[in-house]
Parts: structure tokens; sequence; C-alpha cells
């Protein structure tokens, strides 16, 4: 039996017991404020291809309706982190977070978010949404998956020809992503790579640039969002960490310049991009005037919680409606976790060609 059996068991002893409930009401849970993080929401078949990042639509329609039946607070970010502060959280708080901020928000989530009026903070990498084609790290696996079964020839890029199964996916997007990096290839680069490796495996990249999957939205797009009340927040401008603290704040501040005109307010909230902290993260930034930051492990937050390491639930395609309501109520916090653990490749250190990095 798996720890995930395990859990899911408990979980149902809980809420036949009416532990759930009794925890969902009690002054313990008033005390705490459960973030949910969504990254995408699939316009065909992305939550196939990796359902830890992509949900179904009908899926967050779901997860909303099922916090409106709990009578749950779903409380602005910003008004939330006040109010557990000051010690007038509503009971059942919950607030909603949004990573990156890809076409599939505009299309997908927002019509959902309005329907349920729900407030929503939306980390907004910005690079992409000025050179808006297919996010290269994360396009690159997806065009690999879609052709999984088949063999990619590359010569002056692969040594050899690659099947497609598991393995050979892993070590394709491996090698070109390293290849990408190592030429220091430009965004325009990037894209004809994208699409040689699309040719070379026969899979329709036109078709996936005409349905914009993968692709950041406009800033018109991000700005009509924020007009309907999307609280626009930093995740640095080419979703990069940084070891150095020059180039992370510059990463920070270049965020802010591109968010400025196409929502003007006060950034001062960040997601870590990956889920990618360090401790030496923290006074930098503090001192670029980032107040809260919110990571990808797993639990709930107290006024105990460090600001700048807050923790959030990652909701995804596979969370049953069990654990998630678990997760409402508090119940599974209580329950061992497992410890997020962000891939090294993410983290950039100092390199004539930094590796760039994406969700």
């Amino acid at each position: 039996m798996t720890l995930k059996h395990v859990k899911l068991a408990a979980l149902r002893a809980s809420e036949r017991l009416g532990l759930s409930h009794l925890l969902f009401e009690s002054e313990w849970r008033r005390q705490r404020l459960l973030i949910l993080c969504y990254h995408g929401v699939s316009i065909e078949d992305e939550h196939e291809w990796d359902p830890a990042l992509y949900m179904r639509a009908e899926r967050l329609r779901e997860r909303f309706a099922h916090l409106r039946a709990r009578r749950c607070a779903v409380l602005p970010l910003r008004g939330a982190l006040d109010a557990l502060r000051e010690g007038r959280l509503p009971a059942r708080a919950v607030t909603v977070t949004f990573d990156d901020g890809c076409y599939d928000f505009h299309e997908r989530a927002l019509p959902i978010i309005r329907e349920f009026d729900v407030p929503v903070t939306l980390y907004f990498s910005t690079y992409y949404s000025y050179f808006n084609r297919p996010i290269f790290d994360l396009a690159l696996d997806y065009v690999l998956w879609k052709a999984r079964g088949r063999a990619l020839t590359l010569p002056g890029v692969l040594s050899r020809p690659l099947r497609l199964d598991d393995a050979g996916r892993r070590a394709a997007t491996h090698l070109l992503r390293s290849h990408a990096h190592e030429e220091d290839l430009s965004a325009e680069e990037k894209d004809e790579v994208l699409r040689g490796v699309a040719a070379a495996c026969s899979v329709d990249y036109a078709e996936i640039c005409r349905k914009r999957i993968l692709h950041v939205m406009t800033p018109a797009e991000a700005a009509a969002a924020a007009r309907e009340g999307v609280d626009l927040q930093l995740h640095t401008h080419r979703h990069r960490v940084y070891v150095e603290q020059w180039r992370f704040q510059e990463g920070l501040e270049e965020n802010r310049r591109h968010l400025e005109p196409i929502a003007p307010g006060v950034r001062e909230h960040f997601c870590y991009p990956g889920g990618m902290h360090r401790p030496e993260f923290l006074p930098w930034l503090e001192s670029s005037g980032v107040r809260s930051a919110t990571t990808c492990q797993a639990g709930l937050v107290t006024r105990a919680s460090a600001p700048l390491l807050l923790p959030r639930l990652l909701d995804t395609d596979t969370l049953t409606l069990t654990e998630f309501s678990a997760w409402i109520s508090g119940v599974a916090s209580l329950l061992p976790q497992r410890s997020y653990t962000a891939p090294e490749w993410m983290l950039v250190r100092p390199h004539r060609a930094p590796l760039a990095v994406s969700e």
C-alpha cells in the first residue's frame, strides 16, 4: 500500500468520525490560512502530459464549487496576510494563487474565476508575455511527449537517434535544454530549435502555436485580467533563480518594470520560480521590498510562519476531492508531508550562458 493510499484511508476515517468537521469549525483552523496554488488549466491535453502542472477546467470548477459549498472565506492574498497577522482572520480562510500567467489562465481559468467571483493573486513572469511564443523549457518536453514512442534524430545536436520512451524523452529534454543553454541561444533561436524538434518527430508545431498552448498572456490580456480584479505580483521577469545577489534582484526589478505599464500598483508579494529557495534569498527579498514569498511546500500558514517562506497547497489534477477537502478542514496538514525538492537545474550559477528555467 502506498503512502497516498494510507493517507486517503486516514482522511476518510476522519470524515466518517466527524473529526474533519470539528477541526474545520475550530478556533485552531480559524488561526490558519490555506493558500492554494494553481499553474495551468488545460487548453487541450496538457493535464495528460503533466498532471502536476496542469488541471482540467472541470476540475478547477469543482474546486471552486467545493469552496463555496463549504462556506470558505476566500480572501485576497494581501488582505488575508494582514488579517492573519492582526488576529482577525475569518473562519475557514482560503486564498487562491496562480503561477506564471500562461494564456490558458486567460482562456480557461478566468471565466471560472469570474463565475465564482474568486479573488486571485497571479504571480506573473513577464518575459514570454512580450516574446509571445511557446515557453521553451516547457514546450520542449511537451513536444517530445506528443511524439512518445517515435524516434528523434537531430544531427549536430544529438549524437545518436533517441527513441522517445520515458527514459529517452527525459534524456532528449535534458540534452536539448543543455544545448540551448550552452550555446546561449536567443529566444528566437530556441523557438527555431522547437520548430526543428517538432518537425523531426512529426508533431504539428504550428497547431500548438495557433492554440497558444504553453504561451504566456500578452500584456493586453494581462491588463484585462487586472481590470477584472486579478492582482498581478512578482515571479521574476525570466522565471530564473540566480545565486548572485545582483542578478537575483535585477530579475525582480525587471519584473516590476514590466508589470507597471500592464497594471500600475504595488508589487510586494513574490513566488519562488519552481519553488526554488535558499536561505540567502530572504535578505535579498527584504532589501527589494518584498513582504511575502510563497513556496511549493504543502502546509497551512500561521502567525508563526516565516513571511518569506509561506507554504501552499499545490492543487493538481491528481489530487482527490477527499484530499482537497481535508486540506480545507486542516486535517491533511496534520499528516506527514513529503518535502518539496526543486530541480537543481533551475538554479542559475555563474556561467557564460545562464540556464533559463520554467515551471
